[in-house]
């Protein structure tokens, strides 16, 4: 496996260098946030992604272009809560949470095209919420 970089890159020089949709930056970094990671990797392998170590060391999440692979059933149920798609990788035992930016997911998890979804309007101010579901103008 060939990395990018010869230490960890910062969450964001990471993805840039994995080529990960900008659209995606600030959910993975909610979802990353939920977690905890102590570092991250841009890998440049057979498809680019991200290497993000768990603060915790129990693991690392797998950060695609259009999903994050990784979590456990808990906690892809917690923090996948707004996604498209949540569910259980056909490869391991593993989770993933698809990104909002993230094309049709076949059975393996990959993009097959991109679509991009839009984010619910707030029942208590009308305006537009943002992805993770939670209105920055008047918190509901």
């Amino acid at each position: 496996m060939k990395t990018t970089g010869d230490s960890h890159d910062s969450l964001i020089s990471a993805l840039n260098k994995a080529r990960i949709p900008l659209a995606n930056h600030g959910y993975i970094q909610h979802i990353t946030n939920a977690i905890g990671i102590s570092g991250c990797l841009a890998v440049d392998a057979s498809s680019r992604y991200v290497r993000a170590d768990r603060r915790d060391g129990s693991g690392e999440l797998r950060i695609y272009s259009g999903y994050t692979v990784g979590f456990t059933e808990e906690e892809a149920a917690r923090i996948g809560v707004n996604a498209d798609t949540v569910r259980q990788s056909s490869k391991n035992k593993t989770w993933f949470i698809s990104h909002p930016e993230h094309g049709d997911l076949d059975e393996r998890g990959k993009s097959a095209r991109k679509v991009t979804r839009e984010a619910a309007i707030c029942s208590g101010c009308g305006q537009q919420q943002s992805m993770t579901g939670v209105c920055d103008n008047c918190d509901e």
